[in-house]
């Protein structure tokens, strides 16, 4: 038997009372904590909750909002991100946000971020049993409300293309650029097709992402994208970023390379970690004897402490910085209550 799926799972008042029961018995489960209340209206067994990760949890809370919503809205913006997989920075949307008439206005109703349009049905779809704006739409309305770095994390990876291995929906800079314009975006273009022109499909991960924004912010030289390396026994790996004129290798290592199965394959941590040395050692055995550069997510996420490593590594002084830039598109890209 198959299990049950998110929906399932949801318990509504309205189809207790429809069922002859009084819906205050849920509310009394939820005082004994025998059940946990997702929205006004809906609720699921605390076994079932407790059961779900992050962002099974968000996807849950999106569900029951919807399902218990009288009006069946479009889920969009953030909430719109998490169904479609976008990779985000920091905590998880707090509210669900969804699409609203003019006349409705664009306003916060408990845990509901109404969000106005004049286009409700442009590149609507159904996922999950939901209406959601499709792909596209939801990658473009995403980057626009988010800060800058935040925008090409899902930007880089919206524009990668899929593989057997790591599969996710895909789409195109035209594409993109062809919504922009359906949607009639103007205030934040500017910004949104900054981030859109510095997106690249070659970053291979959220860390290498934030890395190349703040390689830009600390004024070093931009690197090429994964240089591929080889020794006379064949290819040794892609390598995150290449300078050629400094024979520098730089390489993100995020935890997830050694718990997740998409990067161990199958791995435990202690073999990932021994491959991943003698990777190394091939790489710096080859001809070019390339010096090596890694950092984690702390030096990744701060420009000054990136630029020390890297220049300490061989990449020549910064050229001026490029803070103010970044700062000023930030700031004029005011992200809404999450």
């Amino acid at each position: 038997m198959s299990e049950p799926s998110i929906q399932q799972m949801i318990l509504l008042a309205s189809d207790v009372r429809r069922a002859g029961e009084y819906p205050g018995a849920l509310r009394r489960a939820v005082g004994r904590g025998e059940m946990v209340q997702l929205s006004r209206g809906a609720y699921m067994q605390q076994s079932d909750w407790a059961a779900l990760d992050d962002i099974e949890k968000y996807r849950c809370r999106v569900s029951a909002a919807i399902l218990a919503s009288r009006n069946n809205p479009t889920v969009s913006h953030a909430s719109a991100a998490v169904l479609w997989g976008i990779p985000m920075i920091g905590a998880l949307p707090k509210y669900v946000h969804v699409l609203s008439s003019p006349s409705t206005g664009t306003r916060l109703e408990g845990l509901i971020r109404r969000h106005r349009t004049g286009f409700p049905l442009l590149g609507v779809e159904e996922l999950d049993g939901m209406n959601v704006t499709n792909f596209t739409r939801t990658v473009v309305e995403f980057a626009h409300m988010m800060p800058f770095v935040n925008a090409v994390v899902a930007l880089d990876w919206a524009l990668r293309p899929t593989t057997p291995r790591r599969p996710k929906p895909t789409v195109t800079r035209d594409e993109l650029h062809s919504m922009i314009d359906e949607l009639g975006i103007v205030r934040g273009r500017r910004q949104l097709d900054r981030a859109l022109e510095f997106a690249n499909p070659l970053s291979g991960s959220p860390g290498e992402s934030i890395s190349r924004v703040n390689i830009a912010v600390a004024g070093l030289p931009a690197p090429e994208l994964q240089k591929e390396f080889s020794d006379a026994r064949g290819r040794i790996a892609y390598v995150d970023f290449w300078w050629l004129d400094e024979n520098l290798i730089g390489e993100f290592d995020g935890v997830e390379k050694y718990v997740l199965d998409e990067y161990t394959q199958g791995k435990s941590p202690a073999e990932v970690l021994i491959a991943e040395k003698r990777r190394e050692d091939r790489l710096r055995a080859t001809s070019a004897q390339p010096r090596m550069a890694r950092w984690g997510w702390a030096i990744a996420n701060s420009p000054d402490s990136l630029r020390e490593l890297l220049v300490a590594a061989g990449l020549p002084e910064a050229r001026d910085n490029n803070v103010a830039v970044f700062d000023e598109l930030n700031r004029s890209r005011r992200a809404p209550t999450s």
